[in-house]
């Protein structure tokens, strides 16, 4: 059975919100800053909302969520689109696409599971999109 929904959009500063992921009490997503999505994460309820939008990134969002860490991805300001690992504030990004071989242009994080594991897709040169597994070591 259903149960009454909540509202996570932001108090202020937010033109649009939308949720992508939850688990744990958490829930991740996107906010739109401008014209611009900054990735987000809420505990519960929108006075609780952390924009995650680290600096270098003109956009970023906010797909899944696991075990305390947050993934998604972010367009870097020369436009190229990078998956990031987010462990609970903007500072604490960790940019997944240095660890792809070279030869990838573009990368993203779909999800995340309890031990770390991150799922998502990278493309090449070639326009060749390619199954990503990134594994927590």
């Amino acid at each position: 059975m259903p149960t009454a929904p909540s509202t996570f959009h932001p108090v202020s500063g937010y033109a649009g919100s939308t949720a992508y992921g939850v688990s744990r009490g958490q829930q991740v997503g996107t906010g739109t800053v401008g014209s611009l999505g900054h990735a987000l994460l809420w505990t519960g309820s929108a006075q609780s909302v952390v924009d995650l939008h680290p600096s270098g990134f003109s956009e970023t969002v906010a797909k899944a969520v696991a075990a305390g860490r947050r993934v998604g991805w972010g367009t870097t300001t020369d436009g190229s689109t990078h998956a990031l690992l987010w462990n609970g504030t903007a500072d604490s990004v960790v940019d997944l696409h240095v660890f792809l071989p070279a030869g990838f242009t573009w990368s993203r994080a779909n999800g995340i599971d309890a031990s770390g594991n991150i799922i998502g897709s990278a493309g090449d040169a070639l326009y060749t999109t390619h199954a990503i597994l990134w594994v927590r070591q």
